[in-house]
């Protein structure tokens, strides 16, 4: 076939495709009838996501193949010294990863 028959017989099958079912309400029905969805450990999805993370980020700053930037940025942001590249670029990673985590944890 042509790439123009195709193209046609795309657009006829997602104009198909797109179209509702009619079902007399049996959907309806149906969804309306089934229990809601609840965890019985609500706080579960959103630790596993935010320990993974961490351990992704920890897993990212030892293992990275930078070299010690990251590493020696830990520990100058314990020892005190002052802001280094090695400390800005450990807490930017900290903010992004924190961030997605977050993200992650919360999204339905």
């Amino acid at each position: 076939m042509n790439e123009r028959n195709d193209d046609w017989i795309d657009r006829q099958l997602r104009e198909d495709a797109n179209r509702p079912l009619e079902d007399a309400g049996f959907s309806a029905a149906v969804m309306s009838r089934l229990p809601a969805r609840t965890s019985p450990y609500p706080w579960l999805r959103a630790s596993l996501v935010l320990g993974s993370t961490a351990l992704g980020g920890l897993l990212a700053a030892f293992l990275a193949p930078v070299g010690p930037l990251v590493v020696d940025g830990f520990r100058e942001l314990f020892n005190f010294r002052g802001f280094t590249p090695g400390m800005s670029a450990m807490i930017a990673m900290t903010v992004v990863l924190a961030v997605s985590g977050y993200v992650l944890a919360t999204e339905d």
